[in-house]
């Protein structure tokens, strides 16, 4: 066979390919020109910088000045942290080796429970007879110590709801963490919230929320939620729902690296 008939029989095939390949060499020219001094530049780039990955860019000054700043923005976060975390009284901290966590949290409430009670009737506050406390069917003692804490705000607003006058505490409500029983646990913020609904004159109910941000007297709760109407019987009359935080600060520590 020779190359007349090669061709007759495989036209088309050679026709193809060859077109292919005159395409792939014009591409290429036309990549090269287009691009080809972008891409030399970049390769000549990663070359410099796998090159330099060995050398030391910062003299001891520079990771002297950065281990200083490190320092300095580690205080300042433990500050922050022990400005923000909650602190029980210590009444309401439940104590190892004087009983069951439980015990010591069902006889917390009734000397608490009894204490407002008899308060709030002696000063005409009219308050839910169980706090909006819950039965606990709980041995955990984690679960039982965040009701504790929040046992603490709840004496707290009480006794300055006694103090400024309030009227009437409707309804309170406790409420863990949604992340305390999650599989993915808690994360560097815990939020126990204890929420107060009032009915009363507008002013003892600004006062209160202004009573529990004096850190100067040993308040400072934090507040999440504040939602005020105004109530339908009297013009002067105020419901205010308010939702306290007990927060709790959980730090992930990671061993320093070296600067």
């Amino acid at each position: 066979m020779d190359l007349d008939d090669i061709w007759q029989a495989n036209k088309q095939f050679i026709v193809s390919v060859s077109a292919g390949v005159m395409v792939f060499l014009i591409g290429t020219v036309v990549v090269d020109r287009v691009y080809g001094s972008d891409l030399r530049s970049a390769r000549t780039q990663l070359r410099t910088n796998q090159r330099s990955l060995g050398t030391e860019r910062f003299g001891p000054e520079v990771q002297a000045q950065a281990r200083e700043v490190n320092e300095a923005l580690k205080q300042s976060l433990i500050q922050l942290s022990e400005a923000a975390a909650f602190r029980s009284r210590e009444e309401f901290k439940l104590t190892r080796g004087q009983g069951s966590a439980g015990g010591q949290y069902f006889a917390l409430v009734d000397r608490v429970r009894d204490s407002l009670l008899t308060l709030a009737s002696r000063n005409r506050l009219r308050l839910p007879a169980d706090l909006g406390l819950q039965m606990l069917q709980t041995t955990r003692a984690e679960v039982i110590e965040r009701h504790a804490e929040a046992l603490d705000v709840i004496d707290r607003v009480v006794r300055l709801c006694v103090e400024v006058g309030v009227d009437r505490i409707d309804s309170i409500q406790v409420r863990l963490d949604p992340a305390f029983d999650s599989r993915h646990g808690l994360g560097q913020v815990e939020r126990t919230r204890v929420t107060f609904k009032f009915t009363s004159s507008a002013q003892p109910v600004v006062e209160l929320l202004a009573r529990t941000q004096d850190a100067a007297a040993g308040h400072s709760l934090p507040i999440e939620n504040v939602d005020l109407l105004g109530a339908r019987s009297k013009q002067d009359e105020v419901r205010a729902e308010v939702t306290f935080l007990v927060v709790r600060l959980h730090h992930h520590d990671t061993a320093d690296e070296e600067i």
